[in-house]
């Protein structure tokens, strides 16, 4: 059971690539999403500054420590690194679509068979929604909504601006790499994707 929680804050929207194709196979898709809900459970579990939503195969991560906006993101950047890793062990590959702003969640006693917890706030819809939009995200990417957020506010080598976004490369351990990797990521086709990310996420061993 989740804690209440009303305010602003970063949200993330998490999805499994490829997941509609996947349901073809029953076996495949139960597993690729026994595998997220146990990853995700896991990972938040270990940290208790986010709550987690896991719908299909769809999770909504969100900041719920009252800490300052630096510290926030730093929160959940580190929860979106982990839970991208282990999928990718996994063979597994996702997108994260991340928004700053207000967020409500209230838990609600239902009625059997119905589950009423309500889930709103700008923050939410604008991470959904730019799961959707244009220009799309690739697999293994992780962008963040420049709107809300101060220009000086990020000092993460790992975070680079791109039109309306800041692209978090949460692969590479080197961020002096970042370029090369982007290079390769660029040049590869969707098969060849998940080994180029697994060959940078390598490298951290």
């Amino acid at each position: 059971m989740l804690n209440n929680f009303s305010g602003q804050t970063f949200v993330a929207f998490i999805d499994i690539c490829g997941f509609k194709a996947m349901m073809s196979e029953e076996n495949k898709a139960s597993r690729v999403l026994d595998k997220f809900y146990q990853i995700g459970y896991d990972e938040l579990q270990a940290c208790r500054d986010i709550n987690g939503i896991f719908i299909s195969d769809c999770g909504i991560l969100y900041v719920t420590k009252d800490t300052p906006k630096e510290e926030k993101l730093k929160i959940l950047l580190g929860i979106v690194r982990s839970i991208n890793l282990k999928m990718l062990e996994a063979d597994y590959m996702l997108t994260t679509n991340i928004a700053y702003g207000d967020f409500f969640y209230q838990e609600r006693r239902g009625f059997n068979g119905i589950s009423k917890n309500l889930m709103m706030g700008n923050a939410y819809v604008k991470a959904f929604l730019d799961s959707q939009a244009k220009p799309k995200i690739n697999v293994g990417e992780c962008r963040i909504l420049k709107e809300d957020i101060e220009e000086d506010f990020f000092d993460n080598p790992h975070l680079y601006p791109r039109g309306k976004y800041y692209y978090y490369y949460w692969n590479v351990e080197d961020s002096e790499k970042i370029n090369l990797f982007k290079k390769d990521y660029k040049d590869s086709r969707y098969i060849g994707a998940l080994q180029v990310l697994k060959d940078y996420s390598n490298r951290n061993l």
